[in-house]
């Protein structure tokens, strides 16, 4: 199920894709599943299965997409995340469509 809503943020209209998968957050604690809950170019709504500190740099992955980003916010077990760089149209097309490769079919 997918819906289109707007980030709030100050300064930011990117539009958000409302989802329900899976990703990793690689933070200085270590690697963390999480459950995306909306993202966008710019950065992602998730809910981790452990509780996190903000205002600490993350990498994060879902299938082939690696992103940069900074732990902007938390609140309880939710997690707001910022990309350091906007993600290109296609890197945010293979987070819903994965790409397979030559020789992996």
């Amino acid at each position: 199920m997918l819906m289109e809503t707007r980030d709030q943020t100050v300064d930011r209209f990117a539009k958000r894709k409302r989802v329900l998968m899976t990703g990793v957050l690689f933070t200085p604690d270590g690697a963390i599943k999480v459950r995306v809950r909306d993202i966008s170019a710019t950065g992602a709504n998730l809910h981790a299965d452990i509780r996190m500190l903000p205002d600490c740099d993350a990498v994060f992955k879902k299938g082939p997409v690696f992103a940069a980003a900074r732990v902007a916010w938390c609140r309880d077990r939710d997690v707001g995340i910022n990309f350091y760089r906007e993600l290109t149209e296609q890197e945010v097309a293979q987070l819903f469509h994965p790409v397979v490769l030559e020789g992996e079919r």
